[in-house]
C-alpha cells in the first residue's frame, strides 16, 4: 500500500461506521442553512455610512466677513477639539455659514452616532459665543440614506390642503410598519399667506413693519389662559389664541400708534393665500404633479420582507384615498434583491444538477447522488455560516459571488474524497486556498461597509499562507 493511500481521508468509511453522527451533521447542515438563509438581511447593495456633516448657521444682515469672523471661526475652534475629525472646510456667504466637517476613514460605522452626538454637544456649546441675531446652528449628518422603496402620489384636481393631509397620513401610517426606519415625503405643494400693504397706508396710520410683524407674532403665539376653582376642582379656560386661516388674519385689529379706535388689517391691507412663489423642488410624474414616498428599512432587516408588509399597508391605505389619488411604484428594491437572489438559487441549483448528472454518467449513479448529495449539504452549511461574528449583515448581490467562489473547489474536491483518493497534501492544499477566499471576502466585505474587519480575517490569510507554503515546500 502507497504511502498516499495510507494517508487518504476515507470520508465514506467513517460515514458508515459513525452513522448517528453522520445523521447529525446532515441535520445540522439542512437546519443551520434554511435558518440562516430565511434570517438574514438582504439588500441589494452593502450598507456604507457616509462620515460626512454640514452644519448650517444663519446669520442675517450680515457681510461674509462678518459671518467668517463671528460665526464660522467660532465654530471650525469648537469642532477642531474632537479627535475624530480628519478635514473641516468651510464658506462664509453674506447671512449664512457652511461647514463641512468630514471624520477619519478608521472610525467604524457603529461608533459614527456616537461621534455625531459628540458633534453636536461642541457646536451647542459653541452657540454662546455667536453674536446676538445669529441663528442656531443646524447640523445634517443622515444624508447619505437611501430609500429601498420609492412611489409617486399624484392627485389631480385636488387642493393644496387636501394633498398635504393624505401625505401626512401615508407618512404616519408607513411609519407603524415593522422594520420601517423612515419616510421621507417630498414634493407637498407649499402655501403661504401674503399681507401686502400699500407705504401710504402705513404712514397714514402711523404704522410700521417691524409693529406690524410683532403684533402677528403676538396674536399668534399660544399662552396659558389659567383655571378657575369649581367645586373642589380646577377648570381650564381655554380661548382660541392663535390665527386661524386667512379669515382670522384679515379680521385682526389692529390699533395705530395714534391711539386712534382698533382697524381691521383687512380695511388698509389686501390678505391672500397662494402656492409658494419660489417652491424648493417641482416633481412630475407621467406628466402630472406629484409628491414622492421614500422609505427606508432598518439596516439590520430583510429588505424582501419590509417590501411585502409596506406593499400590504399601502394597498389597505389606497382603498380607503379618495378618487383620484393615485400611488405608482417608481423602485422597489425588495423586487430586484428577490429577482437576484432566486437567480442565484436557480443557477446554484442548476450547478449541482449538472455536477450530478456528470457524476452518475461516469460513476454511477450511486456515487453521482453521495457526491451531489455532499456537495449540496456543504453549500447549505455555508449558507447558514454568513458572517457568523458580525450581527446584522446582509445578504446581497455581493454576497451571493461571494459564495459562488466556493462551489469549483468543492465540485473538485468532493468526487476525489468518495473515491478516497484525496492525499493530505491534496487536502491542506484546499483547505489554504479556502481559507484565503474566506479572509480575503471578509476583507474585501468590510471594505464595501466602512467597517473594520472581523479578527479572525487576518488570522485566515495569513494562516492559510502559511499552509500552502509549508506545502508546496513538501511537493518539493
Amino acid at each position: 500500500m502507497s504511502l498516499q493511500q495510507t494517508s487518504a481521508v476515507s470520508l465514506a468509511r467513517l460515514s458508515i461506521e459513525k452513522p448517528v453522527l453522520t445523521w447529525l451533521v446532515i441535520l445540522f447542515c439542512l437546519l443551520g442553512g434554511l435558518y440562516g438563509f430565511n434570517k438574514v438581511g438582504r439588500l441589494e447593495d452593502p450598507a456604507f455610512t457616509i462620515k460626512q456633516a454640514i452644519i448650517f448657521t444663519p446669520y442675517p444682515g450680515a457681510t461674509a466677513e462678518e459671518v467668517e469672523q463671528e460665526v464660522t471661526e467660532a465654530l471650525e475652534i469648537a469642532i477642531q477639539q474632537m479627535d475624530a475629525v480628519d478635514t473641516i472646510t468651510s464658506e462664509s456667504s453674506p447671512g449664512m455659514s457652511e461647514i463641512h466637517v468630514e471624520m477619519q476613514d478608521t472610525i467604524d460605522s457603529a461608533d459614527i452616532n456616537d461621534i455625531w452626538t459628540e458633534l453636536r454637544a461642541k457646536v451647542s456649546d459653541a452657540i454662546s459665543r455667536l453674536p446676538p441675531g445669529a441663528g442656531t446652528p443646524i447640523v445634517f449628518d443622515d444624508f447619505g440614506d437611501t430609500y429601498g422603496l420609492f412611489y409617486a402620489v399624484t392627485a389631480e384636481g385636488y387642493s393644496d390642503d387636501r394633498i398635504r393631509d393624505v401625505a401626512r397620513m401615508l407618512r404616519r401610517e408607513l411609519l407603524t410598519v415593522e422594520d420601517v426606519a423612515k419616510v421621507a415625503v417630498e414634493g407637498e405643494p407649499e402655501e403661504r399667506i401674503y399681507i401686502e400693504i400699500p407705504q401710504e397706508s402705513l404712514a397714514r396710520l402711523g404704522l410700521s413693519y417691524e409693529g406690524l410683524l410683532a403684533e402677528l407674532n403676538r396674536e399668534n403665539t399660544v399662552v396659558s389662559a389659567g383655571s378657575v376653582p369649581l367645586d373642589g376642582r380646577y377648570v381650564r379656560i381655554e380661548i382660541p389664541q392663535t390665527l386661524g386661516g386667512v379669515e382670522a388674519v384679515r379680521n385682526l385689529l389692529i390699533t395705530p400708534r395714534n391711539g386712534g379706535q382698533a382697524i381691521r388689517l383687512s380695511d388698509f391691507a389686501e390678505v391672500t393665500r397662494a402656492p409658494l412663489e419660489r417652491p424648493s423642488q417641482f416633481i412630475y410624474h407621467n406628466n402630472q404633479p406629484a409628491f414622492t414616498l421614500g422609505v427606508a428599512g432598518l439596516p439590520t432587516a430583510n429588505i424582501v420582507d419590509v417590501g411585502h408588509a409596506v406593499e400590504a399597508r399601502l394597498t389597505e391605505l389606497e382603498a380607503g384615498l379618495p378618487l383620484g389619488f393615485e400611488l405608482q411604484p417608481i423602485y422597489q428594491q425588495h423586487v430586484v434583491v428577490d429577482e437576484a437572489i432566486n437567480s442565484f438559487l436557480f443557477s446554484l441549483a442548476l450547478s449541482i444538477a449538472i455536477v450530478v448528472g456528470v457524476l452518475c454518467v461516469f460513476m454511477g449513479w450511486r456515487a453521482g447522488l453521495t457526491v451531489g448529495s455532499a456537495l449540496f449539504l456543504t453549500v447549505s452549511l455555508a449558507l447558514s455560516l454568513v458572517d457568523p461574528v458580525r450581527v446584522g449583515d446582509s445578504f446581497g448581490l455581493r454576497s451571493l459571488f461571494k459564495h459562488l467562489m466556493f462551489v469549483p473547489f468543492l465540485v473538485t474536491l468532493l468526487p476525489r474524497m468518495a473515491l478516497n483518493t484525496v492525499s493530505s497534501d491534496f487536502t491542506l492544499t484546499y483547505v489554504a486556498a479556502l481559507l484565503f477566499i474566506i479572509g480575503v471576502c471578509q476583507k474585501l466585505s468590510s471594505l464595501n461597509r466602512s467597517v473594520k474587519a472581523p479578527w479572525y480575517s487576518d488570522a485566515l490569510v495569513f494562516g492559510a499562507s502559511k499552509l500552502k507554503s509549508s506545502t508546496a515546500t513538501k511537493d518539493c
